[in-house]
């Protein structure tokens, strides 16, 4: 037989001295929601069973409770600590009842305050100095806490559900259902909280003000109801409890969050009148758990185990069939996918190098019916891999990054020798020294030592800021420089920088600081790339050439090389 078994006995103690005691124990929250799994229907998200899940849920049970160990941070509790109960005798001197209790938490926070400040004499004073985290006003909020963690719930299914079906990436469905999870585990912890009957009562830590029957005031019975009982008993007997549980069903009331609500303040209610039969075991002897006599309690006990398990599971199940569709991710996750009528989709790669952002923004910004993506090293290699492809349509090279690790190198030629255009701008030359297959998809390299190549010896490149130069247009019927002029502008410039002999020269130079060939066309396999050597600055991202340039370029790489070529890398125009 299961055994669920305590390794906390020395919390008890400490526990006994605080304003509102943990719920059930960490045992008793992890032996809840292994009840609760056991009740689930096959048809529940698959991933929910495997070994790691159903651990880390038993685990995030405990998680509320974990967080009062930050006991100086005073706005944390006052956000969390009253979560976990509600001393429901509290409501009448706010005049409410249960069952008129708002759907909203802000709400009755209002009125617990408006009632207070109009009727002091209903009310204990509070001793400020025991109130560091401003609580005590407050009869407690577990029913809108279990309320919000559906919501939660609900909205965790309804992404998983869209990254599902719509186009989400592995990492994406990875983290969503993580989420999932930690939705379903914080749930569980209040959930079980509301099945210890002494969460929804002031007689919390003992019996206060009249007390005919003669019921305990020892503040101790709260940490012995927790986990004292069972610890002292033998722990929870999981594999037993389980034939007592049902099927997980759908909760046909729990239609909408007003309805949920309303439900669960009957079920609330239901664990309340469990209050005076625990304090008659109490007085009974039958919660000693010395002796038959001891033992008599811990059938009641576990029947309140049982309840959470079973409204655990429930739950579950209903949040899941409820979620709603994400239709705006789903329209999300379809749109990076697919390409408007007419309108480019650019990813920006940047890195590297420093530059001025914001006007080179403006320059992506400016250009006429295309969106941009800017992607930073070094993380912009995940965008050149096969489930992100199809979130843009052409790629613009303004990066100077080194490293690239032999996987990013082959989804990176994949990407751009299948049909995916390239524009490479300025420093995207000098990226991927150590890299000869960039070098001959791009048409050139930056050199950084002097080298042979092509029979012919190189000196180290060089650059020279805020040169003004004239620029020819080599080829006025290219589609990348078709309606552009010469012109004359003020740029960095780079010379004895590597040309590839094959490609074809689209806009040259005399200015002696300068390489002769200062922009080309090349194709690779199915993908047209071209390479604009200007673009330091402002000074050319705002000159009309340069950005007539660029925008021609863009769409020209944008349509794909009609019919199969021989190799890679090719130098058709």
């Amino acid at each position: 037989m299961k055994i669920i078994r305590w390794t906390c006995l020395a919390l008890l103690v400490a526990r006994t001295t605080a304003p509102h005691a943990w719920g059930w124990d960490y045992e008793v929250h992890r032996a809840i929601v292994d009840l609760a799994l056991g009740a689930l229907p096959t048809n529940f998200p698959a991933f929910v069973f495997t070994p790691a899940a159903q651990e880390r849920l038993m685990f995030l049970s405990g998680e509320p409770d974990r967080w009062r160990n930050a006991s100086t941070e005073v706005a944390f509790s006052h956000a969390t600590a009253a979560d976990h109960y509600l001393d429901i005798e509290e409501l009448e001197p706010l005049s409410l009842r249960l069952d008129e209790l708002p759907l909203f938490r802000y709400q009755f926070a209002a009125r617990v305050l408006e009632t207070r400040a109009r009727h002091p004499e209903r009310f204990k004073p509070i001793d400020a100095a025991r109130d560091r985290d401003r609580t005590a006003a407050f009869p407690g909020f577990l029913p809108w806490t279990i309320v919000e963690g559906m919501g939660r719930l609900q909205s965790a299914f309804s992404f998983l559900q869209a990254c599902e079906t719509a186009g989400g990436y592995p990492e994406e469905i990875e983290n969503a259902r993580a989420n999932v999870l930690y939705a379903m585990g914080v749930l569980s912890h209040f959930v079980g909280d509301a099945t210890q009957p002494l969460h929804t009562t002031r007689h919390h830590h003992g019996w206060v003000g009249d007390n005919p029957h003669g019921y305990t005031t020892n503040r101790g019975i709260h940490a012995w109801i927790d986990g004292g009982f069972f610890q002292r008993t033998g722990g929870v007997p999981v594999e037993s409890l389980r034939a007592r549980m049902r099927p997980a069903r759908v909760l046909e009331e729990a239609r909408d969050p007003e309805s949920t609500f309303r439900l669960l303040l009957r079920w609330l209610e239901e664990q309340h009148r469990q209050v005076e039969p625990l304090y008659r075991l109490e007085k009974e002897g039958k919660l000693s758990g010395v002796g038959p006599l001891g033992q008599e309690g811990r059938p009641f006990l576990e029947g309140q185990v049982v309840r959470a398990a079973q409204m655990l599971a429930d739950l579950w199940v209903t949040a899941r069939v409820r979620a709603p569709r994400d239709t705006f991710w789903e329209r999300r996750l379809q749109e990076r996918q697919t390409r408007r009528t007419g309108q480019l989709r650019l990813l920006v790669v940047t890195g590297g190098h420093g530059f001025d952002r914001l006007p080179f923004h403006a320059l992506f910004a400016g250009l006429s019916n295309m969106t941009f993506r800017i992607v930073e090293h070094p993380r912009a290699h995940e965008w050149f891999r096969p489930e992100r492809s199809g979130e843009y349509d052409v790629v613009v090279l303004y990066d100077m990054w080194r490293e690239i690790t032999p996987e990013d190198r082959a989804h990176f030629v994949r990407t751009t020798t299948s049909g995916k255009g390239v524009v490479a701008l300025h420093h995207a030359l000098a990226a991927y020294p150590g890299w000869d297959d960039y070098a001959e998809l791009l048409g050139g390299r930056y050199l950084f030592a002097p080298m042979q190549r092509d029979g012919r010896q190189y000196p180290a490149s060089s650059y020279r800021h805020d040169v003004r130069f004239r620029v020819r247009v080599a080829d006025p019927h290219h589609p990348v420089t078709r309606g552009v002029t010469d012109y004359e502008i003020l740029d960095e410039t780079y010379k004895d920088y590597w040309v590839a002999p094959g490609v074809k020269p689209l806009l040259l130079t005399d200015d002696p600081a300068s390489t002769p060939v200062v922009g080309w066309a090349k194709t690779n396999g199915l993908s047209r790339w071209v390479y604009i050597q200007g673009g330091h600055d402002r000074h050319a991202w705002e000159h009309p050439a340069y950005r007539q340039l660029l925008e021609q370029a863009i769409r020209w790489v944008a349509e794909p090389v009609a019919g199969p070529v021989p190799n890679a890398s090719s130098t058709q125009p």
